[in-house]
């Protein structure tokens, strides 16, 4: 139904998490759907020959997306609507290092995918796509090279930033945000600004969305684990909050969660 590929460039892992490439069959007789939940990271688009749709959040409208966007960060989940045949690639940055290539803030794209013209014109990545994804993969990864030897040292905003991220990761978004400031020195306004600035999200919606991740993860792994226990390793207070949390971002229980066929999720959530 799906075929998907990704490359991860060595070269750039600091920077950069991966290239993704996805076909859907041409053989299907209706467009693919699935619910998208938010994977915390920012990406570029690249859209062939089938541009997709998505519908919000508690919209009952489908949106056509432009054919080459950055994708922000999601504060709830969504439903993507892909053609029969449709071929798209990715860039995928870390969640908070889009920044350092491309100048707008972070904010600006949450919940709203941006067209690529709208923000920067005569870029080079949407002339990259080849004949084949490793090709096309070899193109991005040449041409980011050259864009982040061009980046200036990181700034002490951004470093704050980085520290807090890598510090959540390690936490699986259990950890107080008082922590948080106490790892950087800056006050709770200032962490919360830069966060935005370079993420898209306050800290505490991150920490948020990476501990609901977090328990999506274990009970994909342990199907047959009750979902108050997955609640429990993930380190929610109890069930009720766990339920209050996948309501706040999904809409639905956590049960209904998996109730649904999710091979997008599957591949890039946690990745």
């Amino acid at each position: 139904m799906l075929t998907v590929r990704t490359y991860w460039p060595k070269a750039l892992s600091p920077l950069i998490k991966s290239f993704w490439y996805l076909k859907v069959s041409e053989d299907l007789r209706q467009p693919y759907i699935e619910e998208i939940l938010p994977d915390l990271h920012h990406e570029m688009v690249f859209q062939l020959n089938a541009a997709q749709t998505r519908k919000k959040a508690g919209s009952s409208d489908w949106v056509k997306d432009p054919e080459t966007y950055f994708a922000g960060q999601n504060s709830k989940s969504y439903k993507n609507k892909f053609s029969p045949g449709a071929v798209i690639y990715g860039i995928r940055f870390h969640p908070h290092t889009q920044a350092l290539f491309y100048s707008f803030p972070a904010v600006l794209n949450t919940d709203n995918p941006i067209s690529i013209a709208d923000v920067t014109s005569g870029d080079i990545l949407p002339g990259c796509i080849a004949e084949s994804p490793e090709k096309t993969f070899a193109n991005f990864e040449k041409e980011l090279i050259k864009k982040a030897s061009r980046i200036q040292g990181a700034n002490a905003p951004f470093q704050y930033v980085d520290t807090v991220i890598k510090k959540i990761f390690e936490q699986k978004g259990n950890i107080r945000i008082s922590s948080l400031e106490k790892i950087t020195g800056v006050s709770d306004r200032y962490l919360e600004k830069t966060f935005k600035k370079y993420v898209g999200l306050s800290p505490k919606q991150f920490c948020n969305m990476v501990r609901f991740n977090h328990f999506v993860q274990i009970r994909k792994k342990h199907p047959d684990m009750q979902l108050t226990e997955c609640a429990y390793q993930a380190e929610f207070y109890d069930q009720s909050h766990l339920i209050r949390q996948s309501h706040l971002i999904t809409g639905k229980s956590p049960k209904d969660l998996f109730s649904n066929s999710d091979q997008i999720n599957e591949h890039f959530l946690g990745d």
